[in-house]
């Protein structure tokens, strides 16, 4: 037992020394893994976030006045009730001017993030057509989006229009 940690004073205490270091050295790497980790899982929760607003951003500019089951299925994929029902509150007008517009990919900008929720920034896209809109229409708008994860999944929980979709000539490639 001397000879493994030493015979003098000196040697002892070196010995000790080295045995604290090693133990403040596996704390250290501990503590690194750990935050590793966590990075990964939030640069993860980042990119599901972003691919969740990007499907509601999609379902959201993407409707025809004759199929409106089609949109409320692709907002229930990646939105709570409330907010499904809140969209299908636009059902009517809809019906009465005859709107039917194709999303495209938006725009998607995280503003705030937090591991189990986020505030999204979303610029739509679409190419629409209504009784005041020619067919090839462009629209754009921004709309802000709360995200959170529920059980295991992201899922917007709100959203508003910031803008309203804004029309432009069918020569907008925007």
């Amino acid at each position: 037992m001397n000879e493994l940690i030493g015979r003098t004073p000196l040697e002892v205490g070196k010995s000790i020394a080295l045995g604290v270091l090693a133990l403040v050295t596996a704390v250290a790497l501990l503590q690194l893994a750990a935050e590793r980790t966590q990075g990964r899982q939030g640069d993860r929760g980042r990119t599901e976030v972003v691919s969740t607003a990007r499907d509601f951003a999609l379902a959201l500019s993407t409707y025809d006045y004759a199929h409106p089951d089609v949109q409320r299925q692709r907002l229930a994929a990646v939105a709570l009730p409330q907010v499904v029902e809140k969209v299908r509150s636009a059902e009517p007008d809809l019906q009465q001017y005859q709107a039917s517009s194709t999303g495209q990919t938006p725009d998607v900008w995280v503003q705030d993030f937090n591991g189990s929720s986020a505030r999204v920034l979303i610029r739509t896209k679409s190419t629409m057509q209504s009784t005041f809109a020619p067919p090839g229409t462009r629209a754009s708008g921004l709309v802000s989006c709360q995200v959170e994860q529920r059980s295991g999944a992201w899922r917007v929980t709100d959203y508003q229009w910031l803008t309203p979709a804004t029309e432009t000539n069918p020569g907008y490639t925007g």
